[in-house]
């Protein structure tokens, strides 16, 4: 059986800034959190095949590679503070969210294959 996929919603959310202040005898810090969040389209693709389904990793990892901003200063290699754990954490929603088997399997093969086996929050 065919299933085409007529949603356009997998949100990419991720805390894409944190900026945290402190003074020297504050009990707590104040931190600011920005959120930023871009939809990823999949309404053309057939997640019962397993090449649109990469096909649709490839673009929620791509919006939360500009959801989470640039991963270098201009001219550095030097990676940003929280860049790496900004998208890990909003692919993991994102493939979450989408809520389709055979994407969770993808994305959790994709772990392993980079080592980078974490416990999704479910």
């Amino acid at each position: 059986m065919s299933f085409q996929v007529k949603g356009v919603l997998a949100g990419v959310a991720a805390v894409a800034l944190t900026i945290g202040s402190a003074t020297a005898y504050a009990d707590s810090a104040k931190v600011t959190r920005e959120v930023r969040t871009t939809g990823v389209q999949y309404g053309d693709l057939n997640l019962n095949r397993a090449s649109d389904v990469a096909v649709l990793y490839g673009r929620i990892t791509s919006a939360a590679d500009r959801v989470c901003s640039s991963r270098a200063f201009t001219g550095f290699y030097y990676t940003l503070s929280g860049y790496r754990a900004c998208v890990a954490d909003a692919t993991q929603k994102a493939v979450s969210d989408v809520h389709r088997p055979q994407l969770s399997s993808f994305y959790e093969q994709q772990l392993r294959q980079t080592g980078n086996i974490r416990v999704a929050a479910q």
